[in-house]
């Protein structure tokens, strides 16, 4: 079984960085707080944060097993969802970044949504 590996850092460290986002779905579009994080593996976006802001999610195939990077279960159970959302990224002078994103729900904490090595391997950051 795929394991997946979620790791919060700490905003002051020099591994991840926030973003303000805008994620359009079906109901809308929403406002997200993003860590960008090199100590993360996948795409992610809280569950609840969906739940909250009427995201809808669909399920995947398989469940995939979900641990802390202290080794410990994430409290979420398994990934059993996913959303997929048009993100866009805009800069300090209104220039932006649309693209599609297929982001597996799970538990996050306080945060809305993490972008871990895979995105930042897929722009060549």
């Amino acid at each position: 079984p795929v394991k997946t590996i979620i790791q919060l850092t700490k905003s002051n460290q020099k591994s991840s960085m926030r973003i303000n986002v805008h994620l359009k779905h079906k109901e809308g579009t929403t406002e997200a707080r993003v860590l960008i994080d090199s100590g993360a593996e996948g795409l992610l976006i809280n569950k609840q944060f969906c739940l909250n802001n009427n995201i809808s999610m669909q399920k995947i195939d398989r469940p995939i097993p979900v641990f802390n990077v202290d080794g410990t279960a994430n409290d979420g159970g398994k990934i059993t969802d996913k959303a997929c959302l048009l993100m866009r990224i805009t800069n300090e002078e209104g220039d932006y970044h649309d693209e599609q994103c297929e982001l597996l729900a799970a538990n996050l904490g306080g945060e809305n949504v993490i972008l871990g090595m895979d995105w930042l391997h897929e722009h060549n950051l």
